[in-house]
């Protein structure tokens, strides 16, 4: 039993099945339990972050990809991609634009990141200007 406790497929779906059925509390809880135990694990935090926006916990979602950030920022476009996915659901496009035009002045920021931004630029927000 001890062994599954490493693997975070299963905490993924011990969390969510709580969530599923009505007790986002007990899943709160156990991503919680989760990320202490494999603090590594990205996907665990992203899924925790989804989670707690969910239900409306803006502050303690956005903590998780700041987390995130801090822990990858020379290694991982995805954690900035998601933050600004993050920002412009919850706080707007500005919050968004401004995110990325920070991020896009480090050095490990790659074109992904640009990708992404002009993708959702285009696609959400109606802006060519910004794909040209």
């Amino acid at each position: 039993l001890m062994y599954l406790y490493h693997h975070p497929d299963v905490w993924y779906d011990y969390a969510t099945w709580h969530a599923k059925n009505g007790s986002t509390d007990s899943a709160i809880k156990i991503f919680q339990r989760a990320v202490k135990a494999l603090p590594g694990s990205e996907v665990l935090k992203y899924a925790f972050a989804e989670l707690e926006e969910s239900v409306g916990a803006i502050q303690p979602a956005k903590t998780i990809y700041e987390s995130l950030i801090a822990e990858n920022a020379s290694m991982s476009s995805l954690a900035h991609i998601q933050f600004i996915r993050f920002l412009r659901r919850t706080e707007g496009i500005e919050a968004a634009r401004k995110y990325f035009l920070e991020v896009r002045k480090l050095p490990s920021c790659t074109y992904h990141v640009y990708v992404a931004y002009a993708t959702m630029s285009f696609c959400l927000d109606k802006d060519a200007k910004v794909v040209k």
